[in-house]
């Protein structure tokens, strides 16, 4: 993949449609394919966490019409005009850019609140010129790999701090 940190969005995809998928066969047994696209319905028009839109709106500026809906004749449905229908979508259209803003900004805060949540317990450690410290073996031995590789080297000095948490060794 080109871009690998995404993997770990594509595998919380997939599970939580794997899920889906065993709750609706499990339910009425049935072949999973026949289920796949009521589950990628649900999955597509659920709003996230994150976000706080669904992905179809986020797509497409505005949200779907369920087939509930259409089936039941809902006022959505019941007072459908296509002219207008197409006003309205050149008018989603030009929002849609601000829907992404808006998404945008909603996931940064999100990603700030999972981060606050963890570091907090995070201690920051200060070394001073002299003290003895252990080292990474990955930072200065990456091409030493195994399961037998010890993970620390050392112990080395601090000789010289060049910046905030930044420290020359020897």
């Amino acid at each position: 993949m080109a871009y690998p940190q995404a993997n770990g969005q594509v595998v919380v995809s997939n599970r939580t449609i794997l899920q889906g998928l065993k709750k609706r066969v499990d339910e009425l047994p049935r072949p999973w394919v026949d289920e796949l696209p009521n589950v990628l319905w649900s999955y597509r028009t659920t709003a996230k966490i994150a976000t706080g839109i669904s992905p179809f709106r986020m797509t497409f500026g505005l949200e779907a019409v369920s087939p509930v809906e259409v089936f039941l004749n809902s006022p959505r449905a019941e007072h459908f005009d296509s002219d207008s229908s197409q006003e309205g979508l050149n008018l989603h259209n030009i929002l849609l850019e601000e829907v992404r803003d808006e998404t945008t900004a909603k996931v940064l805060q999100h990603q700030e609140k999972t981060a606050a949540y963890f570091n907090k317990k995070v201690k920051v450690k200060k070394f001073l010129v002299g003290d003895l410290v252990l080292r990474e073996s990955t930072a200065s031995q990456p091409t030493i790999i195994g399961k037998f590789k010890a993970p620390w080297d050392g112990p080395y000095q601090v000789t010289d701090i060049v910046a905030p948490e930044t420290y020359r060794l020897t």
